[in-house]
């Protein structure tokens, strides 16, 4: 129970340090998406797996922060979480090279996705530069997400011993 607290919060942490960052001026929404790093890590993590109703509302307060059409969040994070677990079916290795993989391919579908999404919601063509851009420092900030979210696990750890 306190290892799903745990991760509850840390990721509540995540998106509320993205809503408060505030891009450079010229470079409109290029933030690094700190929340879908911690859920990847969340996701990867076995140990501590979250259920469908944290990933639901933590997509919900998403929304409700940033400004996004209320739900979307939540069908990224499912979408996300379900093609994870479908790569992990067909890969059952467990190291750090398996570990990046997942969270490239995850941070992938997340971005993939969010395109769709604009695409067809908004009927909008945006500017792919944008996307990689962002996905590019989401990719690069994730070793110092997971660096920190390892290091918090292990701490709990040690004090539940």
């Amino acid at each position: 129970m306190k290892n799903r607290t745990l991760a509850f919060f840390s990721i509540f942490f995540l998106i509320v340090t993205s809503s408060v960052l505030i891009p450079p001026v010229g470079f409109s929404f290029l933030t690094p998406c700190f929340s879908i790093a911690g859920i990847i890590y969340w996701i990867i993590n076995k140990t501590n797996p979250m259920n469908d109703y944290h990933f639901f509302l933590l997509g919900l307060l998403n929304d409700l922060l940033l400004g996004t059409p209320l739900g979307s969040s939540s069908i990224f994070y499912f979408v996300v979480k379900l093609s994870i677990y479908l790569l992990e079916s067909r890969f059952k290795k467990n190291n750090i090279i398996y570990i990046w993989g997942k969270f490239i391919f995850g941070i992938t579908v997340y971005y993939f996705s969010i395109y769709l999404f604009i695409l067809i919601y908004f009927i909008n063509h945006p500017s792919i530069s944008y996307f990689l851009m962002s996905y590019l420092l989401t990719l690069f900030t994730f070793p110092l997400i997971y660096i920190i979210l390892n290091w918090i696990e292990s701490k709990n750890k040690k004090d539940q011993i």
